[in-house]
């Protein structure tokens, strides 16, 4: 089960033995208070921005209008997952994110609907844009990163980006947590640069390695039918 901030806070504090833990965080004056909120939100902004973690990744999808090139984005919209684009009414993905100099040849009318085997995307101006200008109603889809990484009490639905209340919750490993807020709080206090330790940073890494399923690289044959050794290469029958 997820510690709590004020449980992630209790922890940092205590492995540093120098400080008088506070009973509350939120709406806490108290220095230290202030700092160890300060130092988890730091530290758990700091990992959503540092990959694509599964449990962020969301799926957007939003009808086209005739005659419009841009759409909103979600709510929650932090980066895109790129190569996720698609066109699923007509079973094809939309190329992009373009240059700004793609897209001007494209608005030029160098490329026109007519001519154009896929449409292509564009994010500006905080807008998800379309070109060719859809003429017709199609289902667009996407996947994001979503800016919220804290869950609320009692629930496992991400709706927050900063902690509000000690019996916060968030997605990252406790240890990796508990580590970061001690080491910013340190930082944060001295007034300088956050450096990581080699003791978080291989906690980062480790966080990294096992989240998700990883594709498999292989060097060796297409299957494990084609190697020389192996039951797949076993008669059936004898060998008469």
């Amino acid at each position: 089960m997820a510690l709590t901030l004020l449980q992630m806070c209790t922890e940092a504090l205590e492995e540093k033995a120098e400080f008088s833990v506070p009973a509350t965080i939120i709406g806490n004056t108290n220095p230290t208070a202030l700092r160890l909120r300060r130092a988890a939100n730091r530290t758990g902004r700091t990992l959503r921005n540092l990959m694509t973690w599964q449990a962020m990744i969301q799926t957007y999808t939003f009808p086209t209008v005739a005659s419009t090139e841009t759409y909103a984005l979600p709510s929650d919209f932090h980066r895109f997952i790129n190569y996720t684009q698609w066109d699923r009414t007509n079973y094809s993905p939309l190329l992009g994110p373009q240059s700004g100099a793609a897209w001007e040849y494209v608005r030029s009318g160098s490329v026109t609907g007519a001519s154009q085997v896929y449409s292509v995307w564009r994010h500006a101006a905080g807008l998800f844009a379309i070109r060719p200008i859809p003429t017709s109603v199609r289902t667009i889809a996407y996947q994001y990163i979503g800016n919220y990484w804290i869950a609320a009490t009692g629930s496992s639905t991400l709706v927050k980006e900063y902690f509000t209340v000690d019996s916060d919750t968030c997605i990252f490993d406790d240890d990796l947590m508990v580590l970061g807020i001690k080491e910013r709080f340190d930082a944060i206090a001295l007034g300088v640069d956050f450096v990581p330790s080699a003791e978080y940073q291989a906690n980062i890494d480790a966080a990294v390695a096992k989240d998700g399923g990883k594709p498999v690289i292989k060097f060796g044959p297409p299957s494990v039918f084609s190697s020389v050794l192996g039951e797949g290469n076993i008669s059936e029958g004898n060998f008469g």
